[in-house]
């Protein structure tokens, strides 16, 4: 009896640890199962976002692939303790940005709507005549939207837009990444991401090299997956959010050999690194958010999602 009783004595001791880690202040887990029932969350470009600071968007489906069941998609409001607040069918693997507290706004290929946090429609935006499918991105002053045909500026509740010149003429070797509504943006050049204002010569914000590895000749090799997404807060915190998804040697442009996960936070004022992290495990399902004001961060897996208070 006292030797059963010594065996199971290391599975409580490691059960017990495992309920301690799971409630380590600052970090917690959202089971995505059990928080949606029979609605799985789905793996896609963008499969998770902040509504507020304490909901979190996402698209779910009764499947593994949303690509192949846009019809059975739903926009889902889930508050950062696992609770659903909001559901609503949504035709579409792309769920929006956010533009303010618990304002969101979705582009369908001709229109912008705008929803409030029960994912009601509020207003609706007809956008210019374009052929590539809109980019949105928002900041405290409003939202702006890139199209090939210009730039629309909406600012305001509700949402009063105004088109300009797009400034699309970049320099070699420059990306756009963010164009915040006063004329200020981030670009990254080669491995630096940096940040300009008007005329003035832009300033380096982050060395990439990290979590963007090298490609050595494999020059396409962020092809695989999501490739390398950015996300830009401006609340009480300015911070940056690069993750990358690749594989270091591409077989198909779906598939390749040493997958990865790499994920890091910049403050965009100081350029320091606030978090970083890398996986090579269900890569191709990874995600990750920052709360609208940079102080949390929600990494997604498509089972879980982590919650973590940042410093």
């Amino acid at each position: 009896m006292r030797l059963a009783h010594f065996r199971r004595a290391p599975v409580v001791f490691i059960f017990a640890l495992a309920q301690l880690v799971a409630q380590t202040p600052g970090k917690w887990t959202i089971n995505l199962r059990k928080a949606l029932g029979s609605q799985y969350a789905c793996a896609v470009y963008r499969p998770i976002q902040f509504l507020s600071e304490d909901e979190i968007l996402l698209l779910a489906g009764p499947t593994d692939n949303c690509y192949r069941s846009v019809s059975q998609l739903q926009l889902v409001v889930l508050s950062v303790t696992g609770h659903v607040t909001a559901r609503r069918d949504w035709p579409s693997t792309y769920p929006g940005v956010v533009l303010s507290h618990k304002r969101l706004a979705v582009a369908a290929w001709d229109q912008l709507l705008v929803l409030d946090d029960r994912l009601t429609t509020t207003q609706t935006i007809s956008l210019p005549k374009h052929r590539a499918f809109p980019i949105l991105s928002s900041d405290e002053q409003g939202l702006s939207v890139v199209t090939d045909a210009g730039l629309l500026l909406c600012t305001g509740m509700p949402l009063k837009c105004e088109e300009r010149r797009s400034d699309r003429e970049a320099k070699s070797g420059e990306q756009t990444i963010y164009r915040f509504a006063d004329g200020r943006g981030l670009t990254r050049e080669g491995e630096l991401l940096m940040k300009s204002n008007g005329e003035s010569p832009s300033q380096r914000v982050a060395d990439l090299s990290w979590v963007v590895p090298r490609c050595e000749r494999y020059v396409n090799c962020q092809a695989y997956d999501a490739g390398t997404t950015f996300q830009v807060v401006s609340g009480t915190k300015r911070r940056v959010l690069v993750a990358s998804n690749g594989s270091k040697f591409p077989v198909t442009d779906a598939a390749g050999l040493f997958p990865y996960f790499r994920l890091q936070v910049f403050d965009l004022d100081t350029g320091s690194e606030i978090y970083r992290e890398q996986d090579v495990l269900r890569t191709g399902r990874r995600g990750a958010a920052l709360s609208p004001e940079g102080d949390l961060l929600a990494a997604f897996d498509g089972a879980t999602v982590v919650m973590r208070r940042l410093k």
